[in-house]
This record gives structure tokens, C-alpha cells and sequence, in this order.
């Protein structure tokens, strides 16, 4: 395969010998965040004291602010870690975090605070290092983000709207977000301009701090937090088991492999209502946590903030869930943020699969469901088709829209293309395409670009596009163009090669 040009592999029929079984389905959380193209400005001077090396071209009005509420996110971490025990705490822990994880043999408050903790010393330690970076022309800046993390480059990247919407993306869909200075000075006295939880929101240093939980340094795992809900209300049903993401856009509601964020209970191909303990993984909860805390304390805005809003009840399992209940500003469909874990966007949410960064002693085992396979045992097939684009970044230029067929050569499975994902999803070596249908596992694909073929595994079995073994075999074709695609970047055109297989 050619990394930098682009074509199209519209037939790729393979057959395999899948067994009848049908067990419960199990996931593991991950999620990757936008990777910033790092600018040198003038003095390539390090401006924060140990852990962050900036490479971004801002005004120096817009740099120290930065540095400041690197510092203030920090402070923020930091009493979370000593007093989210306390009684000024208790609200927050109470509204974001799933009473199942309350019970005092879980103890959930220790593990939250050393993660905490680990937060407080991303400002300004060496055990954790990353370079800042202001690049407007990521994919996620134009779709109106404030601020992103890579974990995997350590990487943070960070868009004019997070100083401010106006003439970006953003503008029209997200707030301009507020300096600790501001609301500190507007927090307080009879008729604050910052009234309850939801006002507090748009700390800068807030969303510094959630972008700080996208780490595996702060959660102390190899796991990351990922973004299941946003915003006060959001976060609070995500805690009572309300948070409802059947009704939400494809791309809020499935991550880029095509699995639900949330399962549904009944069918695990399809969004459901988010586990309740998932408040303990997503970003905004543990954000929010810290930031009603810390604004609360006297040292602050003396007063408890009130979070003033209430969970909505989990739905009749029996009944229409309805339409979940957003916030403004919540988004109506983001592209390429599918478990794109490291964001921050105030007009969208971003989880990614189920998994427990913080583990609680205690968590229960699924139960293998009864119902019998929703297909015809035998013989499975399915065509893929791969394309590969001019996109020479790794991990984007492989991807792949599978429909898959059971014995009776029923549908069980197809990827859904749509604005956002017109290729499909990514099955490059390192981010492989796990494809979900009605079978009891995924099928997970994986495009080699050396030596040109595609691996394919499903559970215990395992074979190759241009090798029949393992269970399986594949028909395939050639590349037409024979050399592959067309990629003119002086001319801006692009002719996609295409191979049956």
C-alpha cells in the first residue's frame, strides 16, 4: 500500500466457519485526542516551570493567561485531592458520582483523591511532560472545540475559542469560556453573575483540568477518562443511570469503530442508557467535582455552590426512553470525534467505550443472556470495502465499510457511512476497525500497509485477505489504478483507485 495516495478496494468477500455461540459482550474503554501541530514562536521559551513546554504562537496577553489558569486548574486539583471528603464536597460527590460507588467498602473518595493529586502536579512536575500547542487548522478546532489532549504525544492542543468563540467554529454554538479572575470577582454578594453550578462551568481552568483526566498519568491506569456526558445535567442522569444516548446522533451515540458508547441492555449492537458507574471515568463529572468544590471553599466565593439542577429518573426499561435532555450548547452532531477521548467541546460529548479508570472494589458480573443467536448459524460472509485516502498522517489513511451476511444470507451488519465518516472507519495497524452486528463478538480488521493485505479476526480465529487460514478465506481482486490513486496537492485533486476482492 501507498501511505500517501488514496484508493478503494470495493469488494472484499470473505468467508468463515463462525460457531453458534452467543455469550454477553465486554468492552475496554480508549480513546486517542487531536495531536497539535507544534509552532515554534520567536524564543522558543519555556514559560511553564517543568512540566509543560510551549510551542504555540498566541499574544503574550493570551499566553499568560494560560500559564494562569494552568496554575489555577492545579489549585483546583489539588483541594479536591485533600477535601473532596468534606462536607463542601458532598454535593458533588453525591450528584456525579453513582450511590453504588458511595458505599464505604468501595472506598471511592481515596481513589478519587489520588487521582486528584496526580492532577495537582501536572503544572508544574516532572514526572509528567507534554508540549502545548495552538493550531487552528486540526480537524478538531474547525469543529468547534476549545482544547484537546493526546495522551499518546502528549500532546495539548488548543483553539482560539478557548479565548474566545468569536470568529471561530464555535461561535453561535458554545459559550466563551471565564477566567478564574472574572468569575471570582462575580461569584459572590446578593445577585452573583455566577449563580449555581452550570454558570461555573465554563471555568477555563475547569476545562484545563478535564483535559488533565485524558491522561494515564492522572488516572494512575493504563486507561483514560473518557467524555460520556457534558455539562451539569448531563453529568448528573450519567450518575443516575438516566443518561440515555439512544436518541442522540450516530456520532455522539457510536464511537469510530461502530460500538455503541452506552449498549443497550436488550441488544449490544445498539446505544443504550450509560452504566451509572461510568461517572467515575468521564472527564466533566470528575471536572465538575473539583471546580463546585473549590469555587465553594472561603478562600474563593465562600458560599456552597449550588448545583441547583436534578437528575432526571432512570426511564421504564418497558417504556419510549424519549429524547435525553441536553443543555444549550449541547451538539447536534460532531464529525471525527468518535472516541476521540481527549476533547474538549462544549457543544458535544465524545465517549468512548465503557471502562473503569478508577475501579471500585467491588463491581458486578454480567450475566451470559438467554436469548438465543439473532441469526442463522453456518457460514458467514461479508464484502469490505477498503479505501486508503491522501491523508499521509498515521492511523487516518486506512478505512473500511463492511456488510457482513449470515448462513441465510440475511444482513446482520453493515457500517453506517454518513457526512462524517464518508470511508468508513479506520483499520490501520494500531487502530484496527472493530466491527460490531448481530454476532456475539466483533470482527476486528486490520489493513497491513507492508506487503498489502488485510488481517481479520474473530474471536479464536484469525486469517488474512491473500492467505486462506484460520478458518477463513478471502476472494480479491486488484487495485485499478494499478499504482493506486491520484493525490495533486498543488492541484487539489484526487482520483481514488479501486480493487475487487
Amino acid at each position: 500500500m501507498h501511505s500517501e495516495l488514496s484508493r478503494q478496494l470495493p469488494l472484499l468477500l470473505c468467508i468463515s466457519q463462525l460457531a453458534s455461540v452467543y455469550a454477553a459482550p465486554s468492552g475496554k474503554g480508549d480513546g486517542y485526542g487531536l495531536i497539535g501541530r507544534r509552532f515554534s514562536n520567536a524564543s522558543g521559551r519555556r514559560i511553564f516551570p517543568r512540566s509543560y513546554t510551549l510551542n504555540c504562537q498566541r499574544s503574550d496577553d493570551d499566553l499568560a493567561l494560560l500559564k494562569t489558569e494552568f496554575e489555577n486548574a492545579a489549585k483546583m486539583a489539588s483541594y479536591a485531592s485533600q477535601n473532596l471528603g468534606s462536607d463542601t464536597a458532598k454535593p458533588y460527590l453525591q450528584g456525579f458520582v453513582a450511590q453504588s460507588l458511595l458505599d464505604p467498602s468501595v472506598n471511592i473518595i481515596n481513589q478519587l483523591q489520588e487521582a486528584y493529586g496526580r492532577g495537582a502536579g501536572m503544572a508544574d512536575q516532572d514526572d509528567f511532560t507534554y508540549t502545548v500547542t495552538c493550531d487552528d487548522t486540526k480537524t478538531m478546532c474547525k469543529n468547534g472545540y476549545y482544547a484537546s489532549m493526546n495522551d499518546a504525544s502528549k500532546t495539548m492542543n488548543f483553539c482560539s475559542a478557548w479565548w474566545s468563540v468569536s470568529g471561530t467554529p464555535a461561535d453561535g454554538k458554545a459559550p466563551d469560556l471565564a477566567s478564574t479572575s472574572d468569575i471570582l470577582a462575580n461569584c459572590q454578594g446578593d445577585d452573583p453573575q455566577y449563580k449555581n453550578l452550570q454558570d461555573f462551568w465554563t471555568s477555563r481552568a475547569q476545562s484545563l483540568l478535564h483535559e488533565w483526566t485524558h491522561t494515564t498519568y492522572y488516572t494512575g491506569t493504563n486507561d483514560r477518562t473518557v467524555d460520556y456526558a457534558y455539562a451539569v445535567q448531563n453529568c448528573l442522569d450519567l450518575a443516575a443511570g438516566s443518561r440515555d444516548t439512544s436518541k442522540l446522533p450516530r456520532s455522539r451515540a457510536y464511537k469510530k469503530d461502530g460500538t455503541p458508547y452506552c449498549p443497550d441492555s436488550n441488544d449490544n449492537t445498539k446505544a443504550g442508557v450509560c452504566d451509572p458507574t461510568l461517572s467515575i471515568d468521564n472527564a466533566d463529572s470528575l471536572a465538575l467535582m473539583a471546580s463546585g468544590s473549590w469555587f465553594s471553599d472561603a478562600g474563593q466565593c465562600n458560599r456552597q455552590i449550588p448545583i441547583a439542577l436534578t437528575a432526571n429518573p432512570p426511564s421504564d426499561p418497558e417504556s419510549d426512553p424519549g429524547t435525553p435532555i441536553d443543555p444549550p450548547g449541547e451538539d447536534t452532531g460532531d464529525p471525527d470525534t468518535t472516541c476521540d477521548s481527549g476533547n474538549t467541546k462544549r457543544d458535544g460529548s465524545d465517549p468512548c467505550a465503557p471502562s473503569s479508570t478508577i475501579a471500585p472494589s467491588q463491581s458486578p458480573t454480567p450475566s451470559p443472556s438467554s436469548t438465543p443467536p439473532a441469526y442463522a448459524t453456518g457460514t458467514c460472509s461479508f464484502h469490505l470495502t477498503e479505501t486508503e485516502n491522501c491523508d499521509s498522517d498515521y492511523g487516518n489513511n486506512l478505512w473500511g465499510v463492511v456488510k457482513m451476511y449470515d448462513n441465510d444470507k440475511n444482513v446482520i451488519g453493515e457500517t453506517a457511512t454518513d457526512d462524517d465518516h464518508p470511508l468508513g472507519y479506520a483499520m490501520d495497524d494500531g487502530n484496527s476497525y472493530s466491527f460490531t452486528s448481530k454476532l456475539p463478538q466483533p470482527l476486528v480488521i486490520t489493513g497491513e500497509h507492508e506487503n498489502d493485505y488485510v488481517q481479520f479476526t474473530y474471536g479464536g480465529l484469525s486469517w488474512q485477505s491473500k492467505t486462506p487460514n484460520g478458518g477463513g478465506s478471502c476472494s480479491v481482486g486488484g487495485w485499478d489504478p494499478r499504482d493506486g490513486p491520484v493525490c495533486d496537492d498543488f492541484l487539489g485533486s484526487t482520483t481514488n483507485a479501486v480493487s475487487e476482492i
